[in-house]
């Protein structure tokens, strides 16, 4: 099970969530921890009155907190155990619908030259022209809207031939709708910043 109290690239890793970037990979793990603790935290102040709810906001240590647990919500230990599970299971259920992941069956490609992927010339010319050789190439890359002259149709094209070598059916979506924190724009600058 995820660990969400030391979540981070190492910890999804450790998971089999291998995302093409870090910068993703940490992305993920800051959306995913933020979901978690307001779910965490939901599931602990169900049923506890709002004067008790704002004795714990008023706990500025971390034993603070731990004691006020201890005191009025003797069996969070279970909360948290039951809430871990069952967001950890959501996740694994929706991890082929994560942008940017990389799952264990689909790593045998990265060897694989642009060659390969039988794309057309635009999409061949462009990378060639800033040196991408391989799969793996295009994956470090990044974001390949940045390379001159490649459009939008010729990314897609890419991550098409991609996902074919793959054996999947292709995914160029880059955010999803459901649940919400599958809701990702990678394309997106603040997120990388």
């Amino acid at each position: 099970m995820i660990n969400f109290a030391k979540l981070d690239s190492n910890e999804l890793r450790a998971h089999g969530l291998v995302f093409e970037t870090e910068a993703e990979a940490e992305l993920f793990a800051e959306i995913i921890q933020e979901e978690f603790e307001v779910r965490l935290g939901m599931a602990i102040a169900e049923g506890i009155d709002e004067s008790k709810l704002a004795e714990f906001d008023e706990c500025t240590t971390r034993a603070d907190s731990q004691a006020w647990l201890e005191k009025n919500r003797p069996d969070y230990r279970r909360i948290v155990e039951k809430e871990s599970a069952a967001f950890d299971q959501e996740i694994m259920a929706f991890r082929d619908r994560l942008p940017g992941l990389i799952l264990q069956s689909h790593r045998d490609i990265s060897g694989c030259s642009i060659e390969e992927m039988d794309l057309g010339v635009r999409s061949m010319n462009c990378l060639k022209h800033v040196g991408l050789k391989t799969v793996q190439d295009i994956i470090d890359y990044g974001d390949l809207g940045k390379i001159r002259n490649l459009s939008r149709s010729c990314v897609e094209e890419i991550y098409e031939r991609i996902e074919e070598l793959r054996g999947q059916q292709a995914k160029c979506d880059r955010f999803f709708e459901e649940p919400e924190w599958v809701i990702m724009q990678w394309n997106d600058p603040k997120h990388f910043n």
